[in-house]
């Protein structure tokens, strides 16, 4: 079982790798599992993100977007011969239950949801506008690049690395693991998305797996000029500096301690 697009690091392993698993697993006679519930649906450019490779997987998982930002629903997508094997006979399958599974009204949600996602071409859409986004955050990058270490990211699914002193950290200690470099890295990507909320009205975020990341989902109706705005945003904050970003973000906090 595999993130074909990793929620947390935003990375994809590397060309023709889906395709070798899934070759060496049904050799094997192993299932292969692909995880899109917050990738699939269109997120990337293409419906399920494994799509940007000749690899087809014996399960797909579904989720998030499948509700239309209306309904919870999830849902896992499978081959008829294997859905047969493990629920085609009442004496056979393997049965198990969810207090909220086959719920009508969400089911006609995701229904609607993948019809809207069909009818106004918004796979299509989240691959151009994802184009648009990637080509600007290059732009920032080769203006900054003692600050953005690297882009990651497919459609409407981007983030951007920042280069927090990771690498020459590294040298000494486990950066992911020693107390302190986390701390200061999360007060640094902290100080970041809070310029951006404070100082622009745009809210990003981050994951605690991956603290030299600031990730960017915008709806796949974004238009560019609102794409513009964050270019513009981002911009902003790193030609002021992380540094003058932190004191301010340290000093709001410690007002907010101490009242």
């Amino acid at each position: 079982m595999i993130e074909t697009l990793r929620g947390t690091s935003c990375e994809s392993p590397p060309p023709g790798y889906f395709e070798e698993l899934v070759d060496l697993c049904r050799k094997a006679d192993i299932l292969t599992i692909f995880d899109e519930v917050k990738v699939g649906m269109g997120r990337t450019g293409r419906f399920c993100a494994f799509q940007f490779e000749d690899a087809v997987p014996d399960v797909v998982t579904l989720a998030k977007t499948l509700g239309g930002g209306k309904r919870e629903v999830g849902a896992m997508v499978t081959s008829q011969a294997l859905f047969d094997q493990a629920y085609g006979s009442t004496q056979t399958c393997n049965l198990h239950s969810s207090s909220f599974s086959g719920m009508g009204g969400s089911c006609a949600v995701a229904i609607e949801t993948l019809n809207v996602i069909d009818e106004e071409h918004l796979i299509e859409r989240a691959a151009r506008v994802g184009r648009y986004l990637r080509s600007g955050l290059e732009k920032l990058q080769q203006k900054y690049p003692r600050r953005i270490a690297s882009l990651r990211g497919k459609g409407c699914f981007q983030a951007i690395e920042f280069a927090f002193g990771q690498e020459t950290a590294g040298r000494f200690l486990d950066v992911r693991r020693n107390p302190l470099f986390v701390t200061w890295e999360t007060v640094l990507i902290g100080a970041l998305t809070r310029e951006l909320f404070d100082r622009h009205g745009i809210l990003v975020h981050f994951q605690p797996g991956a603290r030299d990341l600031i990730h960017l989902m915008p709806p796949f109706i974004v238009e560019e000029t609102e794409i513009d705005r964050l270019l513009v945003a981002l911009d902003d904050v790193l030609d002021r500096g992380i540094a003058d970003a932190t004191v301010r973000f340290v000093i709001k906090n410690i007002k907010r301690v101490v009242g």
